[in-house]
């Protein structure tokens, strides 16, 4: 049984890693010595892969070989080419051959400590796979090069959508990074969901500092506040953004020039969470990989800050028949139209605040049933359990 198994997985495999070793070899036009020997590496760990497909671990040994070898194939690569989406297409096929690197060194773990999980191990091995080549070689997500360019516009007036209920411990810090912007040309509209505290009092105190509108609505939710709030702005960019986030000075000055460089439609930045504890920055840090991995091929991004061109943003608007998961539902549809990417630098702070209402043990099971809710059935449009994180207020949804 696992032979078959490890054949299947090596059948599946073989055809997605040469077609993705032709894909940028045609296009890099020169020949490499370098690059060629990274190539030939590769293509031999995978003959001796195949060769040892009755030997789980020396299987699993020469397909991280062939990972390590891909790695070094496209580093080269990146060295010798200029254009952007290439560069962007090396940066994913990194990003899937350490990741697969990592599971060959999980399954060896577990195949040396429970060698009765061989058989799972394949079956995960082989759904992995099917689902990565669905994304690539059918769907050809990784292969879209070629994205609508949206009109650039020199200094473009930037709408910052702010959602708030109940935030008067957290939005005056985030009204104040923004009033220490070094890009002007800005306005802020925040959708205020009929706080109960002094949140509108404080945001009001900040209105002779910037073009500050506050607004209310009769029906609540976080999909619809941030349509509300967009629709009641006037800008060319909007930025949406929580009420319990810091921008840097520079934020809005940076992201604008990458955000025109990269030719984006819809952009996600980088963050650090604002908390003391060791475990909350552990596991933030495998959550913004994650999230890094998947732009290329599955994207989403976090509601705290998204910007997008205000354009794209009429043509899908958040959904707001979608009760979990709305921002990356949004960001799905997003890139039907145009190019998403998620900006590195620069980078925003984000109140993990929420860690402390929920069990961190549970959120993360609760996010691995949401995510495989949303890849096998569809979007979540009914609750599924309860949660509290990314939802200021649950009861009102």
């Amino acid at each position: 049984m696992q032979d078959l198994l490890l054949l299947i997985s090596s059948i599946l495999l073989i055809p997605h890693i040469a077609y993705g070793g032709y894909f940028i070899l045609a296009r890099l036009k020169k020949i490499d010595p370098l690059v060629m020997m990274a190539g030939a590496a590769v293509g031999v760990s995978l003959v001796f892969m195949v060769l040892n497909i009755p030997n789980p671990l020396l299987w699993a040994v020469y397909l991280g070989i062939a990972f390590v070898f891909a790695i070094l194939f496209h580093l080269r690569i990146k060295s010798l080419i200029t254009k952007t989406s290439l560069l962007e297409y090396c940066n994913y096929k990194i990003f899937i051959e350490a990741y697969g690197l990592t599971l060959c060194l999980a399954g060896l773990a577990t195949t040396l400590v429970f060698p009765q999980l061989v058989i799972f191990n394949g079956i995960a091995g082989i759904f992995f796979i099917v689902r990565l080549n669905w994304l690539l070689l059918i769907k050809k997500k990784a292969y879209s090069l070629n994205f609508p360019e949206p009109e650039y516009i020199k200094n473009p007036l930037v709408s910052i959508v702010i959602i708030a209920y109940n935030e008067e411990k957290y939005i005056g810090n985030t009204l104040k990074s923004l009033a220490a912007q070094t890009y002007h040309n800005f306005e802020a509209v925040l959708v205020d969901d009929h706080s109960t505290d002094s949140t509108m009092q404080i945001a009001q105190s900040f209105s002779t500092l910037f073009p500050l509108r506050i607004v209310q609505k009769e029906v609540r939710g976080c999909s619809r506040s941030r349509n509300y709030g967009a629709a009641n702005s006037n800008g060319d960019i909007i930025l949406f953004i929580d009420a319990d986030i810091i921008l840097p000075p520079d934020f809005l000055e940076k992201s604008l020039q990458e955000f025109a460089s990269q030719k984006l439609s819809i952009a996600f930045f980088d963050f650090n969470p604002i908390t003391d504890k060791a475990i909350d920055h552990y596991m933030t840090w495998i959550y913004r990989i994650w999230l890094k991995i998947t732009q290329y091929f599955n994207p989403r991004a976090i509601g705290s800050c998204i910007m997008v061109d205000k354009k794209l943003h009429r043509r899908i608007l958040f959904d707001e028949t979608v009760v979990m998961a709305e921002d990356f539902d949004y960001v799905r549809r997003a890139v039907k139209y145009g190019k998403f990417r998620m900006i590195n630098n620069p980078r925003y702070l984000v109140s993990w605040r929420r860690f402390g209402v929920e069990n961190r043990f549970w959120l993360l099971v609760k996010y691995l049933l949401f995510e495989a809710h949303r890849q096998l059935i569809g979007e979540i449009r009914k609750p599924i359990m309860s949660y509290d994180f990314g939802h200021y207020d649950k009861k009102k949804e």
